[in-house]
């Protein structure tokens, strides 16, 4: 269990679009009742009732939390029903407006391998699977960027299809 991302700053009133994010990095779903959320000033916010499934993710807005993250540092805790730490992140400076604050969520290799696993391939081999999670998206973001070129084209020369 992560936290994936905060948004301290975001454009406009903070208190309608401030976030924090966690992401259950796990294969099963887990129960966050006992778990808390601090910020660097000690406003805490309790996760009881609250549950993600595996590789899924939590957004608490606000309007949940009551924690207001500071524009000028802010440091987040995530604490497991034991009260044992289980992550932190935060930054320093001052944020910018609408900068989204956290870390790169890596898949485990077990999760990619049943992911991928056993992905025909155009001679019909199978794909290997020791690819990074950005290769992947880079591909897919590739993808989308031809196809919306094409079409701009496709509409600027008023190709008929």
């Amino acid at each position: 269990m992560i936290i994936q991302e905060f948004l301290p700053n975001p454009v406009g009133k903070d208190n309608d679009g401030e976030y924090i994010k966690l992401f259950n990095d796990g294969r099963e779903a887990v129960n966050l009742s006992g778990w808390k959320i601090k910020d660097a000033s000690g406003k805490t916010y309790s996760l009881n009732g609250k549950s993600i499934i595996g590789q899924g993710e939590l957004i608490l807005d606000y309007a949940a939390t009551k924690i207001s993250l500071n524009n000028n540092g802010e440091t987040l805790f995530l604490y497991d029903s034991s009260g044992k730490l289980v992550d932190e992140v935060g930054y320093s400076g001052s944020a910018a407006e609408g900068m989204v604050y956290g870390k790169k969520v890596e898949l485990s290799e077990e999760i990619k391998q049943e992911l991928f696993e056993d992905l025909p391939g155009p001679s019909g081999n199978v794909i290997q699977t020791d690819f990074s999670l950005d290769i992947f998206l880079a591909i897919i973001v590739t993808g989308l960027i031809l196809a919306s070129l094409s079409i701009f084209i496709i509409r600027r020369l008023d190709i008929k299809v």
